[in-house]
């Protein structure tokens, strides 16, 4: 892949929850340009899972040659049944567009 400028990693790998559990799902943002990069990332996940995600959009400045972090709350509903499936954030900025590896997100009682 060519080099964008900006490097997406999950820092959270996976989730493993429980009906009414609360967490955090984050990113890791490296900017190895030498000019500040402002976007927005969004997350996406399948249908049925939205209720667990309640903010899905959030911006972010990273300075050059630093690192930021983006977390996005996960709130799994009371009455939740046992599964899973994932979530992947849509990382755009200055008209580019990149897709971070998909987080797994488990619900087990």
């Amino acid at each position: 892949a060519r080099p964008t400028g900006l490097s997406v990693t999950p820092a959270t790998e996976s989730l493993t929850l429980r009906p009414g559990d609360r967490a955090s799902l984050t990113l890791r943002l490296a900017n190895t340009t030498s000019d500040e990069i402002r976007g927005e990332a969004q997350l996406a996940s399948p249908w049925g899972t939205w209720a667990m995600l309640p903010e899905v959009t959030q911006g972010f400045t990273v300075t050059a040659g630093e690192t930021a972090e983006v977390s996005f709350p996960v709130e799994v509903p009371a009455d939740a049944t046992d599964g899973h499936a994932w979530a992947l954030a849509k990382v755009m900025w200055f008209g580019r567009c990149q897709y971070a590896p998909a987080v797994r997100l488990e619900v087990t009682r």
